[in-house]
């Protein structure tokens, strides 16, 4: 086939009937090959163009045949000179066609080569993309981690420190609540049951510890623990925050604690004796609360138990009512499913009948195209042979004109077509030149980029490397973060032990509190109601008048009951006489009878003589001396505030009074 190729390059100037016929057999047999509809008739075509081709081919040679053998012995030194000229170009045609095709498998495998350089290109720059992103990531994490670890410790040695300072105080409240009560001795139980826990936990941590070392090998779980840790961090900074709250509170509440179980204290010593007496009813009324509370304790649970069986009925009784309605809408919808479906069976019924009669009166057509299709690729295979024939009787023929080619010397015609096919010989030539060179061009830059590619990849391996080490070390630090954290998690764990000691230790402290602290109101109250409207504070007692008088006649009715004018002495007792005032204006013990503007305290007590005032309480702008005779001092409730309340007023006019005893007057 490639001599056929080169005779009709060699001949394609010259318009002869045998090349028209070659072609159209050449493109007819091509032709045979193509897929059609029309099968049949383009087989028909072929075998008539065949026997056309045949008889040409035959007639043609016979002819050239005849005519060259005549001029055999004419021209034959110009004709072999061309001859010769033709063969050397036939052969560097040839030569520059195997460079060609080898400079084209070396620029594709070249090419392959590139490709496959830049797939592995591509998958370490994405490696080390990825393997900085998780670079980036754990310094960050390492970063976080660090300054929580940081923070943890600091807030660690805080928390420490006021617990040391919270244990102490317990310690003292503890001793003095232990001569109160013996729910010390219970407590003092628990903190060694807690103490003994505490030990425990200790050794459990530590076992916990070996296997945290066993399992740091394992370097697939980084993500998750990470993400653990980011959890766990929060979690521990809100707890962080919690307990700060918490322990504000606590450290509030335990100095009001403090001061009230003072004050209590204090009282508790004056009204031992009454305590006795109330501690006994309390007892009997304890022991009816007791069984008030068993009692209620029964019911409760009762209740519970039939509260459990109900919701379990409402929630049997729920799935049920559920499966009844997604039963009914899938019955529903299988429903409308058979019915499409049937109506679908019907109309496939009535299709597939269709085709049924479609698909038979194909396959006769089938048989019969069959039947068409063996006879001609019978014809195809003898035309075939008989091709294969001719087409060696045309070799033979052809070599038949080569020679006489050599005598072909008075042919001008045929002089100038070999001079033809010598110039798009060399045409040839110089085109296959070219693509040469540019196929060495590009292969020449195919292996730069080659190395260029061999150059990245061993600097990303590289990079790869480096960053895999970075990732190592960024390990190691967030394993060492994760002991730190877990070494804080254990001391979180004991200060929130002992806050929630502290929390109940408070408790019992508050409810002793309310406990005393209502005895303590009951027992005022009946002392009230034995005193006769005398109030005590401190170590005095007050009596407030329901009636009005002047100054003066205040003083003498303060007299007759053996105590005297109020006389304030302290910030306390002006705040307690100004709230169990209400909103009654009353006297005071306090006056500038004697001199104008000197202000002194009435001598009415032990001592028998007048004192002068430490801290006063006026309001703003008094005393004024308004009206040129306001001698005597009285507490005004026309303002809020009790450390601005005195007021100056004449003698004479009347208001409400209070009167003091003290234990000297006592």
């Amino acid at each position: 086939m490639q001599t056929m190729d080169i005779d009709k390059d060699t001949y394609a100037n010259k318009p002869r009937k045998k090349d028209y016929i070659a072609v159209t057999f050449s493109a007819n047999f091509q032709w045979w090959k193509r897929p059609s509809g029309v099968a049949a008739v383009c087989l028909g075509l072929l075998c008539v163009l065949l026997l056309a081709g045949i008889i040409g081919l035959s007639v043609y040679y016979n002819r050239i045949i005849g005519h060259y053998y005549s001029a055999e012995r004419f021209h034959t030194s110009s004709l072999n000179n061309l001859t010769k000229e033709r063969d050397q170009l036939k052969t560097s045609y040839n030569t520059l066609t195997k460079e060609r095709d080898e400079l084209q498998t070396r620029y594709n495998t070249l090419t392959k080569e590139r490709d496959q350089l830049q797939t592995s290109y591509t998958t370490p720059t994405k490696e080390r993309d990825q393997l900085k992103t998780s670079y980036k990531t754990l310094t960050k994490e390492r970063d976080q981690l660090q300054t929580r670890h940081n923070t943890l410790t600091k807030e660690s040695d805080q928390l420490q420190n006021r617990y040391n300072n919270l244990t102490k105080k317990r310690d003292q409240l503890q001793t003095r609540y232990n001569n109160l009560t013996k729910e010390g001795d219970q407590l003092q139980t628990s903190y060694n049951n807690q103490t003994k826990e505490r030990n425990q936990l200790q050794t459990r941590y530590n076992t916990l510890t070996k296997e945290k070392d066993q399992l740091q090998t394992s370097s697939n779980t980084l993500t998750k623990e990470r993400d653990q840790l980011q959890t766990s961090s929060n979690t521990l900074t809100k707890e962080r925050d919690q307990l700060q709250t918490s322990y504000h509170t606590l450290t509030k509440e335990r100095d009001q604690l403090q001061t009230s179980y003072n004050t209590l204290t204090e009282e508790r010593d004056q009204q031992q004796t009454s305590y006795n007496t109330l501690t006994k009813e309390r007892d009997q009324l304890q022991t009816s609360y007791n069984t008030l509370t068993k009692e209620k304790d029964q019911l409760q649970t009762s209740y519970n138990t039939l509260t459990k069986e109900r919701d379990q009925l409402q929630t049997s009784s729920n799935t049920l009512t559920k499966e009844r309605d997604q039963l009914q809408t899938s019955y529903h919808t299988l429903t409308k499913e058979r019915d499409q479906l049937q109506t679908s069976y019907n109309t496939l019924t009535k299709e597939r009948d269709q085709l049924q009669t479609s698909y038979n009166t194909l396959t006769k057509e089938k048989d019969q195209l069959q039947t068409s299709y063996n006879t001609l690729t019978k014809e195809r295979d003898q035309l075939q042979t008989s091709s294969n024939t001719l087409t060696k009787e045309r070799d033979q023929l052809q070599t038949s004109y080569h020679t006489l080619t050599k005598e072909r010397d008075q042919l001008q015609t045929s002089y100038n077509t070999l001079t033809k096919e010598r110039d798009q010989l060399q045409t040839s030539y110089n085109t296959l030149t070219k693509e040469r060179d540019q196929q060495q061009t590009s292969y020449n830059t195919l292996t730069k980029e080659r190395d260029q590619l061999q150059t990245s990849y061993n600097t990303l391996t590289k990079e790869k490397d480096q960053l895999q080490t970075s990732y190592n070390t960024l390990t190691k630090e967030r394993d060492q973060l994760q002991t730190s954290y877990h070494t804080l998690t254990k001391e979180k764990d004991q200060l929130q032990t002992s806050y929630n000691t502290l929390t109940k230790e408070r408790d019992q402290l508050q409810t002793s509190y309310n406990t005393l602290t209502k005895e303590r109101d009951h027992l005022k109250e009946e002392l009230n109601k034995q005193s006769g409207g005398w109030k005590k504070f401190k170590s005095s007692w007050y009596y407030l008048s329901t009636e009005k008088k002047s100054w003066t006649e205040s003083r003498q009715d303060c007299l007759k009951r053996g105590a005297h004018l109020v006389i304030i002495n302290s910030k306390e007792e002006q705040e307690f006489i100004h709230e169990w005032s209400g909103c009654l204006d009353i006297y005071l013990g306090f006056h500038d009878t004697n001199t104008e503007g000197v202000w002194e305290w009435i001598n009415d007590g032990a001592l028998g003589q007048s004192s002068a005032p430490g801290t006063t309480y006026w309001r703003d702008g008094e005393p004024n001396d308004a009206h040129q005779g306001e001698d005597c001092a009285h507490i005004s409730k026309k303002v809020s505030d009790p450390l601005k309340s005195w007021n100056d007023v004449p003698c004479t006019t009347t208001s409400h009074w209070m009167c003091e005893k003290t234990p000297s007057t006592l």
